[in-house]
């Protein structure tokens, strides 16, 4: 003991204090270094996060981009099909109104011929002479013809001759009377020419493009199958005024004259006696 105490110990103390410090430094080294690689890891692993949200963003924005572009090229697409079914319909609507424009004309001179040619030989006992307004129209030459006289037989004619007679005057001069077609256009009834064309007019209302009312006092003269001239309370007598006032739309709506202009315009004198003294 003696000897490990005064002799050993003293010469091998320092060395092994010089291995224990050296494992120690040696343990603090490793220590240090796994904490560095720790944090190396750690923040790796961050930045790899990092980069795959950016990444993950941006494909989410790529692909954003894309829908976004896909729903313009769609939005794009169906305004097109939009645009030419609209187009298409106009054209066809168009071609329709265009059809029904020239029935319509055939049927106005239609019943020229067939109607109002033949009314002339129907007078008789009781006549009726009415001054007419018509409506201003560019399609025919003769200023003449924006007033006119008819004459009727109040107890034979009836509203539809009248109105008949109105229509026949609207159409256009390029139709001549020998032109005019001696049927109808269409038609599935039977009877005679003016029950055709009342089936015809009840059928699609309204048939004419206009309204005939009195001059002054303004009273409304509607069209009903039937009912014969000598019984419409404001053209009984001689004769009467008769403006012609065109529709603005399917509706009862009419243009042409105003009202308070007609009634300005009753004492307008035409040249022709149409009351009876």
């Amino acid at each position: 003991m003696e000897h490990i105490t005064t002799q050993l110990l003293p010469r091998t103390t320092p060395y092994l204090n010089r291995l224990i410090s050296l494992q120690r430094s040696r343990e603090l080294e490793r220590q240090l270094r796994a904490e560095q690689d720790q944090a190396f890891a750690s923040a790796e692993a961050r930045d790899k996060l990092r980069l795959e949200a950016k990444l993950a963003e941006q494909r989410a924005q790529e692909e954003r981009a894309r829908e976004a572009e896909r729903r313009a090229r769609e939005e794009e697409d169906r305004r097109r099909r939009e645009e030419k079914e609209r187009e298409l319909r106009a054209l066809e609507e168009e071609e329709k109104r265009k059809r029904e424009e020239q029935e319509r004309e055939l049927w106005r001179r239609w019943a020229r011929r067939a109607i109002v040619g033949p009314q002339s030989a129907a007078l008789s006992g009781a006549p009726m002479r009415l001054a007419i307004r018509l409506p201003h129209s560019p399609l025919h030459s003769a200023p003449a013809q924006q007033r006119i006289i008819a004459h009727f037989d109040s107890n034979q004619h009836d509203l539809t001759d009248l109105y008949a007679f109105v229509d026949a005057k609207l159409i256009p001069d390029i139709y001549t009377p020998s032109d005019d077609p001696t049927s109808p256009p269409s038609s599935s009834g039977a009877g005679s020419p003016k029950q055709v064309l009342e089936a015809r007019i009840a059928s699609a209302p309204p048939y004419f493009p206009f309204t005939l009312a009195t001059s002054y006092p303004r009273t409304p003269i509607p069209w009903s199958a039937n009912v014969k001239l000598s019984q419409v309370e404001c053209l009984r007598g001689a004769g009467a005024q008769v403006v012609v006032e065109m529709r603005t739309s399917a509706s009862s709506s009419v243009a042409g004259t105003p009202r308070r202009s007609l009634e300005e315009n009753a004492d307008d004198s035409d040249g022709y006696d149409t009351e009876e003294d």
